[in-house]
């Protein structure tokens, strides 16, 4: 079984939901994202792969890497109760992901399934930071000719 997770762009409910290739979200915002577990290997019929239901009580332990060791932001989802299939994770507005890869961890019992979806994650910075406000970019210094922090 290969699982993966499809993002949820838009959710209204378990029965009002559109899938999309990532998801898309700015810097600072509060956000509930949503996904959908799927196995790879389970088509239904239309070279779809098929849903995933995790069992009862399973634990999903959603990463956004970073190069800096000290940016990255572990969150525990939350699975929905009327679709086992579904999970959500909130972002509150001081996590701020960023984009790319997510990695997810889902324990089922005694059983562990560690898998990543490349490009999940598309962030929108809503300051481009010529007003200095961004802290955790470098700042390129003319006089010395290169970035530093």
């Amino acid at each position: 079984m290969r699982l993966s997770a499809l993002p949820i762009t838009s959710f209204n409910g378990i029965n009002s939901f559109c899938t999309g290739n990532q998801w898309i979200i700015r810097s600072g915002d509060p956000n509930t994202l949503y996904f959908q577990l799927i196995d790879l290997d389970q088509t239904c019929g239309c070279s779809c792969p098929s849903r995933y239901i995790a069992a009862p009580g399973s634990t999903m332990l959603v990463t956004f890497p970073s190069i800096d060791c000290g940016n990255t932001i572990q969150i525990t989802a939350t699975q929905n109760t009327m679709d086992g299939s579904i999970w959500s994770i909130p972002i509150t507005p001081i996590q701020r992901p960023f984009g790319g890869a997510v990695k997810f961890s889902l324990t089922s019992g005694s059983s562990t399934w560690n898998f990543s979806v490349i490009n999940m994650l598309c962030v929108e910075y809503f300051n481009n930071g010529s007003d200095g406000s961004l802290n955790d970019f470098g700042v390129f210094d003319s006089n010395i000719g290169f970035f530093e922090e």
